[in-house]
Parts: structure tokens; sequence; C-alpha cells
């Protein structure tokens, strides 16, 4: 794992254009954040490129990732609508904690139930909440302006 500087207020998964580009606006507003993408090349070129000497770590593994984040987690799911979201669901969750906070900042119908990976059942820590963007709003309001 790439070690930013600082403890880690954030997290955010998928660093296609606009994780990429998500993950530098938060970093250069001050905030450190940790960076996870299932194709982990992208994630050591996002971090020997763009990311490079700003407070950005990059994490070769979901574990790493969740690790590296203090508590209670805010992640960002910035993957494709449908199927991707409830794999990275199904990836991140055995790490989640009550309390944390999984936010799907992509473009998945925001009143989805996100059923197909148990997010909100029994098998999910009773207190981690995922989350559509537009009601993520007041978590996201620091970084965003």
């Amino acid at each position: 794992m790439a070690e930013g500087q600082g403890a880690v207020h954030y997290g955010l998964i998928g660093l296609a254009v606009m994780g990429a580009n998500l993950t530098l606006n938060i970093a250069d507003h001050g905030f450190p954040i940790a960076v996870y993408n299932r194709t982990h090349s992208v994630t050591e070129e996002f971090m020997a490129g763009e990311a490079k000497d700003k407070p950005i770590t990059g994490a070769a593994t979901m574990k790493e990732f969740v690790a590296a984040i203090e508590r209670p987690r805010r992640i960002i799911m910035l993957v494709k609508a449908g199927n991707p979201v409830d794999a990275v669901i199904g990836e991140v969750k055995p790490f989640l904690e009550d309390g944390d906070v999984l936010i799907d900042g992509g473009n998945s119908f925001f009143q989805g139930n996100y059923s197909g990976a148990g997010a909100g059942s029994g098998d999910c820590p009773d207190r981690v909440r995922v989350k559509a963007v537009r009601r993520a709003w007041p978590c996201l309001r620091r970084v965003a302006t």
C-alpha cells in the first residue's frame, strides 16, 4: 500500500474519470483520502501520476483500503450502476463495521434497495448505511465546496 499523509478521512472506490477527479478535488481541499480500484494497475498508475505528492493513499486490496480509513468510515463508490455496485458492496461489506457509511455516488437510482448484496439485511453490520449521493450530501458538503 502506498502511504498517504496523516489520518485518512475518506475512501473512494472506482478510479475512472469521475472517481479520479473527485479524489483529486477532495485531496486538494485538504482531506486525506484512500483509493481502491478493482484493477490494481489503475490504482498504481493514478498514484504514480496525478496523485503523486498528494494526501492520497492507494490500496492494493479491499482489506487494505478499508483498514486505511479512520472510523467511522466514509466510503464513496463511483462504479457503474447495477451489478457492479452489488459486486463492490459484496466485496467491501465483510470489512465494514457499525457506523460506517458507504455512499453510492454513481448513477444508481437513488431509491434503489441494493438487495442483491444484502445491504441493510442481517448479513451486513446493523448500522452500515448505503446511501445514494442525493441523500448523503450532508456528509460530502465539506469536501465538495
